[in-house]
């Protein structure tokens, strides 16, 4: 089994440290912009395309935590009915599936970012280049395709262990 201190899990933790910084000057933001406009007549320009930018970002930093933590939703209704043999054997192929598809997006979001930067595609109202979110998407998905693949080890771990509960 791969342990809970090691540097996958300090890098997921930090990728989520960061998305919650984002939060904080996301919501930042969105205060200046709703004082500024109801008190001073005055919105921060660009507010709303700055804050949509934040929150996507928010989202690609936090997936990995979320799966270090358990915190995707899962349908167990079957969990009790069978052996911890066969939960954790469907666990690791769901680990398995979820990995290839993460992977492929790691793949394609870089080379959607490679794109946008040639094309040199920007925002509407601030040109802000998209570039730079399609490499941090792909990153945060290695990320997560590192935990998933953690998880995939931990739970072929339990699967083929001799001392294993059944």
């Amino acid at each position: 089994m791969i342990s809970e201190n090691n540097v996958i899990h300090r890098l997921t933790h930090w990728a989520f440290s960061a998305g919650m910084i984002w939060v904080l000057v996301m919501m930042a933001l969105t205060a200046v912009d709703v004082t500024g406009r109801y008190l001073f007549s005055a919105p921060v320009k660009g507010s709303l395309e700055l804050s949509e930018f934040m929150l996507a970002v928010f989202g690609m930093l936090g997936m990995a935590y979320t799966q270090q933590m358990g915190a995707n939703v899962k349908v167990r209704i079957l969990e009790k009915f069978l052996p911890r043999r066969a939960v954790l054997a469907l666990d690791s192929l769901t680990f398995a599936l979820s990995l290839g598809v993460i992977l492929l997006l790691v793949y394609q979001s870089w080379v959607m970012g490679i794109e946008e930067y040639h094309y040199r595609t920007a925002s509407d109202s601030l040109g802000v280049p998209l570039y730079p979110f399609h490499f941090l998407l792909s990153l945060s998905c290695l990320v997560l395709a590192i935990e998933l693949l953690v998880s995939l080890i931990n739970s072929l771990h339990g699967v083929f262990a001799k001392n294993s509960l059944s």
